[in-house]
């Protein structure tokens, strides 16, 4: 750590590239979301609940089989390129190659036990073949859009991205209208333009990488398999809660705790773009030793997610009225411990980052099993008595040991200097105690309004006089070392 404090004050040069790739990247990602979203009312009535139901459940399972057969093996090559330099699409291929082998006997095995997996998700044959062709293509598309998150180039993956979401929404539109079957219609209208697109990625990558190499394969799966894990975990800190809440209360209680989590999820799926897009820069300034920028960048970037977070909490009745309506007005008890949550999940994927860094992804793993341990725990005691609102503080504190198990970790790798730990601990304990007075504030619209741009308007204002501060300074060592060399 000495060597990266020696130069963490040389003048940031690489940073207006990777944010005008860092706001491509995320806008992409809420656009390709936000598309989801809007689309949901159309097949909501185009198909009948059971067929809605169905494909939803679809659309997990290939969520979670893309990730035990993806291993999340393209995580791997924005802190690669640092060490393979020219030998990244190599890395790239070899890793592809990987993923379409275990898929393929994921596959194969698949059709052995067939009957028994159909009965189970209560699917015809054809859709365990849409779902492995997809996600032979799909690993093409992940390793490729991790590619272009590591060069910064985010407007062909935007492209890509856009077209895919449009292209499937479209078809799927069109196919649920002129298929008898309105399920597979909608299913095979989704997952074909981002097969056909993830398949031509595949055919580039091969030609351009000129072959595998086997040994990266023993490095991808020592960095990323730990990955799995985490990822699992994470689930089940914001699925079991849920399954408590319809055991215990019923599906009625379940809805309104569910549209809050819809709306915390949005700024989780904000923040999670927001890391993919921070994470290649911050390898590469760590790599050249400048830990003072990436402490002055971190702080704005986590005040940043803070303003975000505050913002969402205030415009929280507003949001859950447009969401649900009026049926769904007790939702919004739920929504600020919820929110403060997606912030713990940002601030926790600032020390992953540096875990993957240092390249001790088992950590990663270690901490997420036992954030989820502490929440399966909580849910338990404590559901059973006070339902959906004692499941949203479980939730917060399962995040919250999800922030602390991973610190821990950090600073047991004496990196935990790279980021100011007063300004995220300060952050998120303000965040906690604005939860009550948010609350108080939904009866109140015009002091909530006021506290609203009070609160943003002094981020704007301090993030403003940071960087112009931060300018002058900078000038200011530019003017004297033109001095002394005059």
């Amino acid at each position: 750590m000495d060597g990266l404090s020696e130069a963490g004050h040389q003048k940031d040069s690489g940073s207006p590239p990777a944010l005008r790739a860092g706001v491509w990247y995320t806008a992409t990602i809420v656009f390709t979301r936000a598309s989801g979203l809007i689309t949901v009312p159309l097949f909501a009535r185009l198909l009948t609940k059971e067929e809605f139901g169905t494909y939803s459940n679809f659309v997990v399972v290939v969520l979670i089989v893309g990730i035990l057969t993806g291993f999340r093996g393209s995580l791997a090559i924005p802190r690669m390129k640092l060490d393979l330099g020219g030998q990244i699409d190599r890395f790239c291929f070899s890793t592809l190659a990987l993923t379409s082998i275990i898929t393929l006997v994921c596959y194969g095995l698949s059709l052995l036990f067939k009957q028994a997996i159909m009965g189970l998700l209560g699917l015809s044959e054809i859709y365990l073949h849409i779902m492995f062709v997809y996600l032979l293509a799909f690993h093409a598309f992940e390793i490729m859009a991790s590619r272009a998150r590591a060069f910064y180039r985010y407007r062909l993956f935007a492209i890509l991205s856009a077209g895919s979401t449009l292209g499937g929404a479209a078809l799927s539109l069109v196919f649920v209208v002129f298929f008898r079957d309105h399920l597979l219609g909608r299913t095979i209208g989704q997952y074909l333009p981002g097969t056909l697109i993830g398949f031509g990625l595949y055919v580039f990558l091969a030609i351009k990488s000129k072959g595998i190499t086997f040994k990266y394969w023993g490095t991808v799966a020592a960095l990323c398999l730990p990955l799995v894990p985490n990822v699992l975990s994470l689930y089940v800190l914001s699925s079991s809660d849920r399954i408590m809440i319809t055991a215990y209360w019923g599906a009625a209680n379940t809805a309104l705790y569910a549209l809050a989590a819809s709306l915390a999820s949005i700024v989780g799926v904000l923040f999670h773009a927001m890391n993919d897009a921070w994470s290649p820069w911050l390898f590469e300034r760590l790599s050249l030793g400048a830990a003072g920028i990436v402490r002055r960048a971190s702080s704005e970037y986590f005040l940043v997610c803070m303003t975000l977070c505050v913002t969402v909490i205030l415009l929280s009745p507003e949001a859950i009225g447009l969401l649900g309506g009026k049926s769904f007005q007790d939702s919004l008890g739920l929504a600020p411990p919820l929110i403060v949550g997606s912030l713990f999940q940002a601030s926790y994927g600032l020390y992953a980052n540096l875990q993957f860094y240092c390249k001790k992804t088992v950590g990663i793993a270690v901490g997420s099993v036992v954030a989820a341990s502490v929440n399966l725990v909580l849910n338990l005691i404590l559901v059973p008595q006070f339902g959906m609102y004692a499941a949203a503080y479980d939730a917060l504190v399962g995040y919250g040991v999800l922030l602390a198990a991973h610190y821990l970790l950090v600073r047991r790798l004496d990196y935990h200097r790279v980021y100011s730990v007063k300004v995220i601990v300060g952050g998120t304990v303000g965040c906690i105690g604005l939860i009550p007075v948010a609350l108080w504030s939904y009866d109140h619209v015009v002091f909530r309004f006021c506290l609203l741009g009070t609160l943003v308007g002094g981020s704007a204002a301090w993030l403003v006089t940071r960087r112009r501060a931060q300018r002058m300074e900078d000038e200011g060592q530019g003017g004297g070392r033109m001095r002394e060399e005059i």
